[in-house]
């Protein structure tokens, strides 16, 4: 409880993140740069999932260019809330790639994407309502069968709960309960 109140009132992730970059650095400037880099990953995200949606080299290179260079990212640099899309847009590439080519250790990882990003803010969740409709878009199309569909939700419920228990067994950490 040596934290101060907005520290104890989140969740872990943004801490965890700042123990990660201890790794390589203690200085506060350098930590700064990280997180720039670190979201700025977000880009190559965005420009993988346009490139899978629309099969357009150009409409993926223009979202990755307004990604770069979007206000409220830039205004915002470097606080971790600006690394939070990157944990989103990781989601969001996992489910598409997964339905181009149904690799079955996709599902499992899209699990444990979705629980980095709840670990680091779970407001941003609420985009899985989106990626309900891309997956409801790929049953209509046919390039997802209601089998897959099964599997891609177990598979991914399953990654989800394995990070539960073992960030509970490793670090006594009660996810359902924070």
């Amino acid at each position: 409880y040596s934290f101060p109140l907005h520290a104890r009132s989140n969740m872990p992730g943004k801490i965890l993140l700042f123990e990660f970059f201890k790794l390589f650095t203690s200085s506060s400037e350098a930590m700064g740069y990280l997180i720039i880099i670190v979201s700025s990953l977000g880009a190559l995200l965005l420009y993988g999932i346009c490139k899978r949606l629309f099969h357009d080299k150009r409409i993926a290179f223009y979202a990755l260019t307004l990604y770069v260079v979007l206000p409220c990212k830039l205004f915002f640099y470097p606080i971790l809330n600006t690394v939070t899309p990157v944990f989103m847009l990781l989601c969001f590439y996992l489910l598409v790639v997964y339905l181009d080519n149904k690799h079955i250790l996709l599902p499992w990882l899209l699990g444990v994407s979705f629980f980095i990003l709840a670990l680091f803010e779970p407001s941003p969740l609420i985009t899985g309502i989106v990626m309900a409709g891309i997956t409801i878009h790929a049953l209509k199309e046919g390039k997802l069968a209601r089998k897959e569909l099964f599997s891609l939700i177990l598979y991914a419920a399953g990654g989800f709960l394995i990070m539960v228990l073992l960030f509970y067994v490793v670090f006594s950490f009660n996810f359902f309960q924070t």
